[in-house]
């Protein structure tokens, strides 16, 4: 049977910057994580390497969209 691949796309966040050191993603600059939408508060929601959801300052990262291709 052959193998269907389907695109998919994956809401992210970029880490642009980290103004706190103390801020879990301060080591993570450059990379991507989790988008999980936003606090009431503005910041973005997202989850930590461990599997917390924690909070990434809204102006240091900057959502964007990553296309997977999932087979089935």
């Amino acid at each position: 049977m052959a193998e269907i691949v389907i695109p998919a796309a994956v809401p992210m966040l970029l880490i642009e910057r980290c103004r706190d050191p103390g801020m879990w993603y301060a080591g993570m600059v450059g990379e991507l994580v989790q988008n999980l939408g936003m606090f009431p508060d503005g910041d973005w929601r997202s989850r930590e390497p461990y599997g917390y959801i924690n909070s990434v300052k809204a102006g240091d990262a900057r959502p964007v969209v990553v296309t997977i291709h999932v087979a089935q």
